[in-house]
Formats: structure tokens, sequence, C-alpha cells
């Protein structure tokens, strides 16, 4: 018994030094792995979202009754296309954020908050609920912000990739089709889904990012789809424009990223002054005690 736990002892303690010795001396991480683990997450490249169970028929009943009033004509469905998100999703959830903005308050004031006029509980209700209600609209429009900034930053890398298709010999279409299907990215694979020859049919590429560009409100994909569509109906050469395009789009990207920089600079004027502030504060405050003390 006890040569057993010795055995098992000396086991475990090699095993330990093992693995420690192991850890010190990692082997080489794999570059696509790697190269994964730095790539943000993709969002659903499909246009047409289809939505399927009972969120999808609470969206459509709520679609089918707003249809030519105000929220009907003013549901971001740029917006939702761009992200990947259906009408009847977004309806869902503004249904369910105002109705807890609705009793949520409810709640509290009934059963936690001491009495007060009903004016008073029942106006702070409604502007809760309002709150509540705008909330999926903010929300929506701070991430198909951030989408569009992505985008924009991918049809660089396409408008390059299509120059370099253009000046190997291959055809507008080509052009447009080939880099979309070997880069990588959610933008990339609405591009690649949008001038596949399979899902589009008979109508031309360019026609058809026209359509997308429309439908995700990134105008600079619509001057990408007119460069080519010159060029498949007047074989006119696109090389120059292409270049100028992308070339415009990082100056516009490298100004924005300067005026970000600089605006979050401007903020930290005040913490600043305030820090300066404290710590004169601090230096000062026993020389004062000092005098007023004496």
């Amino acid at each position: 018994m006890t040569i057993t736990l010795v055995l098992a002892a000396g086991g475990l303690v090699g095993l330990g030094l093992f693995l420690c010795i192991r850890e010190l001396f990692p082997a080489p991480p794999q570059l696509a792995a790697a190269v994964d683990r730095f790539a943000p997450p993709i969002r659903r490249p499909a246009a047409d979202v289809v939505p399927h169970g009972r969120t999808a028929q609470t969206g459509r009943w709520l679609a089918t009754r707003i249809t030519g009033t105000a929220l009907d004509v003013r549901i971001p469905r740029r917006d939702l296309a761009l992200i990947g998100k259906s009408t009847e999703e977004y309806l869902v959830q503004k249904l369910a954020m105002t109705g807890l903005g609705l009793a949520v308050p409810t709640v509290l004031w009934t059963l936690l908050m001491p009495p007060v006029p009903w004016l008073v509980s029942t106006g702070s209700t409604v502007a809760y609920a309002a709150i509540m209600f705008a909330a999926p609209d903010i929300a929506l429009r701070s991430q198909a912000k951030e989408a569009r900034e992505e985008f924009k930053i991918a049809l660089i890398a396409y408008l390059d990739l299509i120059k370099m298709a253009r000046a190997s010999g291959a055809g507008p279409g080509e052009a447009l089709e080939t880099p979309a299907r070997v880069c990588r990215g959610w933008a990339f694979q609405r591009i690649a889904a949008t001038v596949d020859p399979a899902a589009r049919g008979t109508r031309d590429p360019w026609d058809e990012l026209a359509r997308l560009a429309d439908q995700i409100g990134v105008h600079e994909l619509a001057d990408t789809a007119a460069i080519a569509h010159r060029a498949g109906t007047q074989g006119a050469a696109i090389l120059d424009s292409l270049t100028a395009k992308a070339a415009s789009l990082r100056e516009q990207q490298l100004a924005a990223a300067l005026a970000r920089a600089k605006s979050r600079t401007e903020t930290m004027t005040l913490p600043v002054a305030l820090s300066v502030l404290g710590y004169l504060i601090l230096l000062g405050y026993p020389a004062y005690a000092r005098i007023t003390g004496s």
C-alpha cells in the first residue's frame, strides 16, 4: 500500500513538472486560428431576413396593424437591412420594451413607493414608457452607424481588388464577383450574395450592387456600381475612377478618425482641469487652515 501511494505521488509530481515545462515552451499557434480570434463577429449576410416562430407571427400582426400609419413610415428599414434584423423582430422588441416601461413604474408606485399625486405617478410612468419605446431606435442607430463604417472600410479594399482584377484583364462582371468570393468578412459576404450569378439570375451585377446600396443606405457602394455600369455598358476605362474613389474613401476615413480623436481630446479638458483644481486645493488647504486657525 505504501509503495502504491509513493508511486502515485511520484507520478503526480512528474506529471506536474511535465505540464510546467510544457507551458514554458508552448507550441507556435496556427495562423488561421490566431487571425480568427482577432476577427470581429460576422453579421448575418442575408439581406432578406425571414423570421419564424411566435415572434414572427406577432411581428407580422403588428406590421399589418400599423401599415400606412406614421409608425410604419418611421421604421428604419435601411438600418434593419444593414444589420440583418427583420422588421417583425424590431416591432416585437419595441412592443416588449414599451410594455416593460409601463409595467415597471406601475409596480414600483403601487408596491414600493409612498403615495403621491396621480399626476406625478402617471407622468413618470408615461415618461419612462416613452424612453423605453425609443430605446430600440437608439440602439439600432448606433449599431447601424458602426456597421456602415465597417462596410466603408471593407469597400476600400473591395475597390482595390476590383482595380487589380480589371488590370489583369477580367471583365466588369467578373471583377465584381471574384473579390467578393475570395474575401472574408460580413461586408464581403453581403456583396458576394448580391452579385452571385445563381442569385441575381439575368440581372447585371452592377444593378444588384446599386439595389443593395439603396437597401442598406451606403451611397459609396452606389458610386462603385455606377463606375462598373459605365465599364459594362460603355466599355469605359475605369481604373482611374476606381483609384480616385478608393483614395477619396481613405481620406474620408482619415478625416473621420482625426475628428474623433480631436473630440475625445477636447472631452478630456474638463476632467484634467478638475483634477488640477483638486490638487491645488489639496496643497493649499493646510496653509489656509493654519492661517485661519491662528
